[in-house]
């Protein structure tokens, strides 16, 4: 039964994200041609200051209305309107106060950015790392997540663990064991869905994000809800590994797949 649900991805971006100039006519085209009963374009809405002076301020309403019309161009697939939220907890006042005037269908929680260490720049973990990975790293970086969380008000945690993507291997993440399992019991807790990205894939690591141990420690702790999100930047990303990520959720016994 779990193999034969809709095929959903709510994590895919258009040109209204800064990183990626995909189309939403041609992603919406790519979804239908592949068999998609539901997509999210979910663009970065990042209105942190480390974000807003790398990529500019994004235009939540020229994107509403972009998602309005392409749902009438496109009406046999559910388009949905969803936002990444970029370290939310940090501007999360400002970024409700735009939203509540015309509210998103999806809203995905996400950290991309560490703090600075000695003064130095802000750390872009969701890119190649200039940094060695070190117990400190990833310790910061679970952290950010679990202030994430705490605050809550979004439906999906996005690409936990995303720092790894671009590394050879999985690093010893045991330093931050007892961080992990306070993120997992508080979405679990809170009804957050965690999201298994799939851009890490497609990246040097060839893993899923979260990789299949953090998986399986989430369902061992009551977790139930996940959702699949490719991180499409480019139409090529669009379903590759979809159906062997449906494969191993369903042989680890998740039933709530894309339920948000």
């Amino acid at each position: 039964m779990i193999k034969q649900l809709p095929k959903t991805d709510y994590h895919i971006h258009s040109e209204f994200s800064a990183d990626s100039e995909a189309k939403l006519k041609d992603i919406a085209e790519a979804a239908i041609q592949k068999g998609y009963k539901k997509i999210a374009f979910s663009d970065h809405f990042d209105l942190v200051p480390s974000e807003i002076a790398h990529y500019g301020v994004p235009s939540y309403y020229n994107f509403s209305q972009a998602i309005s019309g392409i749902k009438k161009v496109y009406p046999e697939i559910k388009i949905l309107k969803g936002v990444e939220l970029g370290e939310y907890y940090q501007c999360h006042e400002l970024v409700d106060e735009i939203l509540a005037i015309d509210p998103p269908d999806i809203k995905i929680g996400a950290i991309h950015v560490l703090a600075p260490i000695d003064g130095k720049s802000i750390r872009n973990i969701s890119l190649p790392l200039k940094e060695q990975v070190s117990p400190r790293l990833i310790r910061d970086y679970y952290l950010e997540n679990l202030r994430l969380v705490e605050h809550g008000n979004f439906d999906i945690l996005a690409h936990l663990g995303v720092y790894k993507r671009y590394l050879e291997k999985e690093p010893d993440e045991s330093c931050a064991d007892d961080i992990i399992e306070q993120i997992l019991k508080t979405i679990i807790n809170k009804g957050i869905a965690l999201e298994v990205n799939l851009s890490g894939k497609r990246k040097r690591l060839n893993s899923l994000v979260p990789g299949e141990s953090l998986l399986k420690r989430y369902k061992s702790l009551g977790g139930e809800r996940v959702t699949i999100g490719s991180d499409t930047h480019h139409v090529n990303d669009l379903d590759i590994y979809y159906d062997v990520t449906v494969d191993l959720l369903t042989k680890i016994g998740f039933e709530l797949i894309n339920k948000v």
